[in-house]
């Protein structure tokens, strides 16, 4: 299942087949297609299961722009930051390298705008 956000977001190289991997928000579990579950109980072979495949945009002209876009499975349903991995290649293999990391602040059901307040403050110290 997907959102139709295109949540996620890569530039690279283009020409590339991108695969984003969804960890739980504690990392100890990861998105396989239907349910985010513990790490150990996926068999290496099943590994590229649940990898969510990204889309290069294209230019009118049909050229690749490097940037790869794809959407967080509707099917995690609980608020909060996920860490997205990127893999390059068709069937990525576990302990492969990714080549890209991205957190989604995900509502439940949409994707929940960040909001970063900074404030400041300045302490005088009088020094005799």
């Amino acid at each position: 299942m997907s959102h139709m956000s295109g949540e996620f977001n890569l530039h690279t190289t283009s020409g590339l087949t991108i695969k984003a991997l969804v960890l739980g928000q504690d990392r100890t579990t990861r998105w396989n297609g239907s349910a985010l579950v513990a790490w150990n109980t996926i068999a290496d072979a099943d590994w590229a299961t649940g990898l969510v495949a990204l889309t290069e945009e294209q230019t009118s002209d049909a050229t690749g722009t490097g940037t790869y876009v794809g959407d967080f499975p509707t099917g995690i349903t609980v608020a909060g930051a996920y860490p997205i991995e990127f893999y390059s290649g068709a069937s990525p293999t576990p302990g492969q390298r990714a080549i890209g990391i991205q957190a989604v602040w995900w509502g439940g059901a949409a994707v929940t705008p960040l909001v970063v307040n900074i404030t400041t403050e300045t302490t005088v110290v009088e020094v005799d």
